[in-house]
């Protein structure tokens, strides 16, 4: 043939295209093809119509040949038909329409019938498919709900959110505070709007008994910059956030069913919040009900003052929209220069401070849930692979079984691509079942997400809003449709290249499958082994971090102790004085009723919410540099609090009651505050003066230095922590603590009682014990844990399964070897001792690759986890022990059988 002839113009012919068409064409067929291919391109294509088109129409003509729902009613030949008589004849001519449907319903029926005949391979392929591809489809449900759902924002790329962050001292992704909200809007062109966002409480009364709701009070023009209005009703009016406007409010969805009854006249309706009546202008839909947003029961106008706040006030969320023709650089360009001229003009407050503006995409999640997530795609794509490398090892075992019938329907005539048809037909039946089989199974998975969050976790509102929608389904659709390429084509390919004179012999339909096969069915093992160890690997870090978290000793008995949140309205509760005496009232009440041990009053409850930061200056240091002031969380604390959580005082003295407004300011520190800041002095008798006192002569003696919150013996690092007296410093939302004589739930009615004899108005929120805010806080890493968990469950109990085949087929394939070596004088015990021997290089090869992967992984997790640690070699002894037992009992069961061949039968077949 000419591109034999010819070896230089054999390099100018489409390489892969050629090898294309000589590996699926049949094969009495596929040189007369290719050769007058290569005349066609090399003589006439190639020197008319140039390099581009004629390789262009050598692929097409490849194409055609090899895929027949392609094909044309004629190749193009019209110019030469000389050739094309010669490449038509070769094909016979492409079939129509109707022959190749009635040939796939054919595939479609064979395969169905192939099946059935082996329904333990097809039950077994369709189960673990279908684990597999459900929780790939639960963790995509993630993926959805953050790339994909749709989020009621209109234009959604062009919508960012405006953070601000404070390298040197470790702040990221913080809030924004009003007036530097207003200097960056009136400063930054890039953007077409820019809105403001905060959450507050207030309590709703006169509808029935009272309630504490979450408040979202924004800039008038949120729905706006959204592009979204209220279900009902009208949105916010321009000037509606100014000093003086009438007050009006939005109703949630959520709200207008629980406290309305859904009725339509609602609009116009007044309410009462905090004492300050209100005109309902508007109901939202259900589609704002999604992530945080799901939280929120009310929308009012934030009023807007730029006197009334600090700029140490940063809790506003805040949000822009891109004008036309803008990008993200521009805005932060623009951001940049403004944050400039505030940290010149305003250094005590503005220094060290930086804008972060992130994409709507980048700021819907934190850096430890992108860890987390790209920590579970992986996870669950080892899954996958373990799920179909173990189905690939049984297709390729009964691939070799049905050697014969492949090489008998070949020897009659049927083509290569003929026989990978049918066999992929084969893999894509029992995956697209395992694909919908793998729904219910992500529906589970989803569902025991949620009750292991638990309700109170932040992480379960995430949870909640993943759902199984068409964007899940495609995507479960596509995984099945691509599974068999993982699982069938290479057993596929194999089982069609056998020689047919080999296979239809009774060596060759026995035969293993050569070398090739061999070193294929030695990899999945070991692959599959450092798959399993590395996913076990992770499973172990998170049950270890969190057993150890379980069984910390808290210094409390958590489930004795009662505690629930009270939020006292502003325009009740305006000034320090009601505050003091509402919060003493009740604690007067409570200590003297004879059900009640102990109660206390304390801003932040340990483990609960970290306490808010504030920078502090020590009295006789001088520190230049301000974006390097000491910082401490600031918790406002009652004379009772350490003692109700047995909480030593190390040094000095606590709080006392006589430490009221008349008396010196003082303030009570913890352990980790002395010792980063007094680390060769006794900090007792010091004074500081906290950051919101800058300027003024009031500073506080340290009065002595408390026990950390956090246990001493967990990975949970411990924080800098000031107490101040709650009445030298009131605030109006605060927690309660009480020890009740009896079950601590059960006295929640009796403490409510005695917080409405103070003010029968007043809403109790959060009622939990203790144990569960220590729960509650960890509810996030205990999901997380558990899906981990999981999988390695189920990637161990896989990776078992499949070497056990494996090992098994081997076996079988040198059942007339064992039985030649032991009829020459080899024992049970020699031949036991081979098998082992050759399989556990391949599991410690395996085993050596997962611990490399597991710790590479274990540390991601735990840089992007607090209160996980990724190098506890316990972890990895036992983990690996674990695997590496499971690996050889299956190993050991296929070798004792190899011991069981009869040598007589052997050589009577040999």
């Amino acid at each position: 043939m000419h591109r034999k002839s010819d070896p230089r113009a054999s390099k100018q012919i489409p390489t892969l295209a050629e090898k294309l068409l000589l590996l699926f064409s049949p094969a009495d067929e596929r040189d007369g093809l290719a050769g007058d291919l290569a005349e066609e391109y090399l003589r006439h294509r190639l020197p008319t119509d140039g390099r581009l088109r004629a390789w262009r129409w050598y692929w097409g003509q490849v194409l055609r040949s090899l895929i027949p729902g392609l094909a044309r009613p004629q190749p193009d030949f019209s110019e030469h038909p000389s050739s094309s008589s010669r490449v038509a004849g070769a094909r016979g001519g492409p079939p129509n329409r109707g022959e190749l449907l009635s040939d796939y319903l054919h595939d479609i029926r064979y395969a169905t019938r192939m099946l059935i005949k082996s329904p333990a391979f097809s039950v077994i392929t369709v189960v673990t498919l279908a684990l597999a591809i459900g929780v790939n489809s639960a963790i995509f449900s993630m993926i959805n709900v953050v790339f994909f759902s749709d989020i009621p924002i209109r234009d959604g790329d062009t919508v960012g959110f405006f953070y601000m962050q404070n390298p040197e001292r470790g702040f990221v992704r913080q809030s924004m505070s009003l007036p530097d909200f207003l200097d960056y809007r009136e400063g930054i062109t890039a953007f077409e709007g820019i809105a403001a966002l905060r959450q507050e409480t207030a309590v709703l009364t006169g509808t029935d008994e009272p309630i504490r709701t979450v408040v979202a009070t924004g800039t008038a023009n949120i729905f706006d910059l959204w592009g979204t209005q209220p279900a009902l009703g009208r949105g916010f009016l321009e000037g509606e956030d100014e000093p003086g406007a009438q007050p009006v409010v939005i109703l949630s969805n959520g709200l207008w069913q629980r406290r309305f009854a859904m009725d339509p006249d609602v609009l116009g309706q007044t309410i009462s919040l905090d004492g300050r009546q209100t005109t309902i202008i508007g109901v939202m839909g259900t589609e704002m009900e999604f992530g945080d947003m799901s939280r929120i029961d009310l929308w009012t106008p934030m009023e807007i003052d730029r006197s009334g706040e600090g700029r140490d006030r940063r809790d506003l969320f805040v949000t822009a929209r891109l004008a036309p023709g803008m990008t993200l650089e521009t805005a932060r360009s623009e951001a940049a220069i403004i944050a400039q001229r505030l940290e010149r003009d305003y250094p005590e407050s503005n220094g060290g401070w930086l804008p972060d503006i992130q994409s709507f995409t980048e700021g819907l999640a934190d850096a430890s849930f992108w860890t987390i997530l790209t920590l579970l795609i992986i996870m669950v794509g080892f899954v996958m692979l373990i799920a179909c490398s173990n189905v690939a090892t049984m297709t390729m075992a009964r691939s070799t079984a049905r050697a014969r019938e492949i090489a008998l329907r070949s020897a009659l005539g049927a083509g290569r691509f003929r026989l990978l048809r049918q066999l992929i037909t084969e893999g894509a039946m029992l995956s697209i079942a395992a694909g919908a089989l793998g729904l219910a199974v992500a529906r589970g998975t989803l569902e025991g997400l949620v009750w292991m969050a638990g309700d109170n976790s932040g992480i379960s509102t995430f949870f909640r809003m993943l759902s199984i929608d068409r964007n899940v389904l495609a995507f479960t659709l596509t995984v099945a449709l691509l599974a068999p390429l993982l699982f069938s084509l290479l057993p596929a390919l194999r089982a069609t290249r056998q020689s047919l004179t080999d296979t239809l012999s009774e060596a060759g339909a026995q035969s293993s499958g050569g070398r090739s096969a061999l070193r294929g069915r030695r990899f999945l093992v070991s692959a599959q082994v450092a798959l399993a160890l590395s996913l076990m690997i992770v499973a172990g870090i998170l049950a270890r971090s969190m057993m150890e978290v379980r069984t910390l000793d808290l210094g409390y008995d958590g489930e004795t102790l009662l505690t629930m949140r009270v939020d006292l309205p502003e325009t009740k509760y305006a000034n320090a004085p009601l505050q003091q005496e509402f919060f003493r009232a009740v604690i007067e009440r409570l200590r003297a009723h004879p059900e009640i041990d102990a109660a206390a009053w304390v801003s932040r409850r340990p483990m609960a919410t970290q306490a808010a930061r504030g920078a502090f200056q020590i009295s006789g240091r001088v520190e230049e540099d301000p974006e390097r002031l000491p910082w401490a969380g600031v918790v406002v604390a009652d004379a009772e609090y350490p003692d109700i959580l047995n909480r030593w005082i190390l040094r000095g003295r606590g709080i006392r009651t006589t430490d009221t407004e008349d008396s010196l300011p003082v303030v009570l520190i913890n352990d980790e505050t002395a010792d980063r800041y007094w680390p060769e002095e006794d900090p007792v008798g010091r004074r500081i003066q906290l950051a919101a006192d800058t300027g003024s002569e009031r500073w506080l003696e340290v009065i002595g230095v408390l026990a950390n919150d956090e246990p001493t013996d967990s990975n949970i690092p411990a924080r800098p922590v000031i107490f101040v007296p709650l009445q030298q410093n009131p605030r109006s939302s605060m927690a309660l603590i009480v020890r009740p004589r009896g079950a601590a739930l059960q006295a929640a009615p009796l403490v409510r009682e005695l917080i409405w004899e103070v003010d029968p108005d007043q809403p109790v929120a959060d009622v939990r014990t203790m144990r569960q805010v220590f729960n509650d806080a960890f509810a996030g890493l205990d999901a997380v844990m558990a899906m981990h968990t999981g999988f390695a469950a189920f990637a161990m109990f896989m990776a078992a399964a499949g070497i056990y085949g494996v090992m098994s087929f081997a076996v079988a394939q040198r059942t007339r070897e064992f039985g030649i070596r032991m009829a020459l004088g080899a024992t049970g015990t020699d031949v036991r001792s081979m098998v082992m021997r050759n399989s556990l290089l391949l599991i410690v090869s395996g085993t050596i690759v997962g611990l490399l992967a597991g710790y590479a992984l274990g540390t991601v997790l735990a840089n992007g986890v607090e209160g996980v640690a990724a190098d506890d070699p316990l972890v990895f002894v036992v983990v690996a022990a674990l695997l590496m037992g499971v690996a050889l009992i299956s190993i050991y069961i296929p070798a004792c059988r190899a011991t069981r061949v009869d040598p007589m039968i052997a050589l009577r077949a040999e």
